[in-house]
């Protein structure tokens, strides 16, 4: 995971975090699911002192904007923010300045009142039904015709897309195709 900054969402894990619950809000979880979900996902996440402290600010900071804020996270925040555990990983004074700012303008905003609830979209994943070995044919802007083979899935939270391989065919109508298992790549 990266950071490439003080603010609280210039962080990979943080960025994550607040995608995921949003997402796991939008699919219609409740607040508390979705916080359990996280956390055993972000179990080890949640070992780590440094990843601990992103993990329960960026939390706080999402479900606060989204009027979705638990109790428990609000107080692990809250701990986290008074302890200085955040702050340990701040080594540059300039930074650990920055830092110290940014939290407490978040202790400022946890502790005023949330607003009300939002509705969150559900998240459209893309779906892909194409089986390993299949060839697709694909028509160019030009109107010539192209062949893919599909050679694997990839999925991530967006959904199953398909791992296609060029061919190396190229033709004006798919009437006249070669042995398509004798086309190389």
């Amino acid at each position: 995971m990266g950071t490439w900054g003080t603010a609280l969402f210039s962080d990979d894990l943080a960025a994550d975090l607040r995608e995921e619950f949003r997402d796991l809000i939008g699919d219609g979880l409740t607040t508390e699911a979705a916080v359990n979900r996280l956390k055993t996902e972000y179990k080890s996440s949640l070992r780590d002192p440094d990843e601990e402290s992103v993990f329960w600010l960026a939390l706080a900071d999402t479900g606060w904007r989204l009027g979705r804020l638990e109790d428990k996270v609000l107080q692990n925040a809250l701990r986290v923010i008074d302890s200085g555990q955040d702050l340990a990983r701040w080594v540059d004074p300039v930074d650990r300045r920055k830092r110290e700012h940014v939290l407490a303008k978040l202790r400022t905003k946890l502790q005023s009142a949330p607003p009300s609830p939002k509705p969150l979209a559900k998240t459209i994943k893309s779906a892909n039904e194409w089986r390993i070995g299949e060839v697709i044919g694909f028509r160019l802007l030009s109107g010539r015709w192209v062949l893919l083979r599909v050679i694997g899935h990839h999925e991530d939270r967006g959904g199953k897309s398909a791992v296609c391989e060029l061919l190396d065919w190229i033709g004006e109508s798919l009437n006249s195709l070669p042995a398509v298992d004798k086309l190389s790549i």
